[in-house]
């Protein structure tokens, strides 16, 4: 295999023996590569670069820094690249839980354990870490990160040696993980915590935790501006008062913050769910969100890079002309092309009214007039799809 790396005023050539060579192991090749990719020193004069055709695709992904990649397990446990790290989220890896096996063998399993830089626990609930003897030998010498001293000393009591609690920032190669608030249910006294993952030339990735859509996800939405929120749906726990998102919930974050892709994890393991994977698509199709939001099935992967680079929906502040905003009895529309309607939800999720006309005397469907507050309209035109706050007093 052959690696040329180009620059304006020199070339670097790195020869690599073929797979199978006895004196550089695969995985040796690829932590090689790793730290080529990822080489601060380097990346100046990187400008292109090319792998030929032996080189197989895990080598090719780690080639690439700002790749962001998410492979779900199973519920909430994944394996996320991002920004040339390898990071495994929430290890629940024992072999079959409620009927549910991992999608991967033991052999490719103990392949990701060692391929991994960092492991984040986002919090110490039994359906989020189970771990076996040897998934902790192959862990115990990662930098594991947790939200609290509580869990971090759990984390030690199996044995991990390289235990770090995030406060409100820690920084690991490059990449900013800000850790942000949930609500794990109403008053449980269960403490949860949602994490932010940015860095130079990469995509923001929000992943909630088990969180209900509450005050602290609207506000990590509104500071951090994700491209891709990964939520832990399923509605588990009692009916009136979940644990983790329901459908509504899911539509919220979509129309909180319109410009994020979501992708909705945590399903079909847990006992306590109310929602299923089937459930949860046809809600989104029937509440015109269904090309925002991936639920993927377990052993799925999904490139971010490619999700948010796609969008049917150009949320840009005054993208369409709205006035006046805020508006007391009625606000007007300036709509591209023609209109198809506009649907107006509030910050809950709830459908307030369908409109098939550019302006809204702010009422219900019922012909209700609605409190003051905050509403999202949805503006679909022949144009394009777009969403604009309204602000009414």
């Amino acid at each position: 295999m052959k690696i040329m790396i180009f620059s304006y005023s020199k070339v670097v050539l790195f020869l690599f023996p073929k797979q199978g060579s006895t004196w550089m192991s695969a995985e040796s090749r690829r932590k090689f590569i790793k730290v080529l990719a990822t080489s601060a020193a380097l990346s100046p004069l990187v400008g292109t670069l090319a792998l030929s055709s032996e080189s197989d695709e895990s080598n090719k992904k780690l080639l690439k820094k700002s790749t962001c990649e998410y492979r779900l397990l199973r519920h909430a446990a994944a394996v996320f690249d991002y920004h040339g790290q390898r990071f495994l989220i929430d290890p629940m890896l024992n072999r079959i839980v409620n009927n549910v096996e991992l999608p991967v063998t033991n052999g490719e399993l103990r392949d990701i354990l060692t391929s991994l830089d960092a492991v984040l626990l986002t919090h110490a609930h039994a359906d989020h870490i189970n771990l076996e003897s040897w998934h902790i030998n192959l862990l115990k010498d990662k930098p594991f990160f947790c939200q609290s001293s509580a869990d971090g000393t759990y984390l030690e009591s199996l044995g991990m040696n390289d235990v770090r609690v995030i406060g409100e920032k820690a920084t690991f190669n490059d990449i900013d993980i800000n850790k942000t608030g949930g609500q794990h249910g109403v008053n449980t006294g269960w403490n949860v915590s949602g994490f932010v993952f940015s860095a130079p030339g990469s995509e923001v990735v929000y992943i909630a935790g088990d969180t209900t859509y509450a005050q602290e996800v609207e506000d990590a939405l509104d500071t951090f501006k994700p491209n891709v929120t990964i939520v832990n749906s399923g509605a588990v726990g009692p009916s009136n008062n979940p644990w983790t998102m329901t459908a509504e919930d899911v539509r919220s974050v979509a129309i909180q913050l319109p410009s994020t892709h979501i992708i909705a994890v945590h399903l079909e393991v847990h006992p306590n769910a109310k929602i299923t994977r089937s459930e949860l698509r046809k809600f989104t199709e029937e509440n015109d969100i269904a090309s925002r939001v991936r639920i993927p099935n377990d052993g799925d992967v999904i490139d971010l890079c490619e999700l948010s680079s796609t969008s049917d929906i150009d949320f840009v502040t005054n993208a369409i002309g709205v006035h006046p905003n805020p508006f007391s009895e009625q606000v007007a529309f300036d709509v591209p092309g023609t209109l198809v309607d506009i649907r107006i939800m509030n910050l809950q999720g709830k459908l307030i009214a369908i409109l098939d006309r550019p302006f809204w005397n702010g009422e219900d469907s019922n012909g209700r007039e609605i409190p003051s507050g905050v509403y999202i309209a949805f503006v679909h035109t022949t144009e394009g799809r777009y969403g604009q706050k309204l602000f009414k007093y």
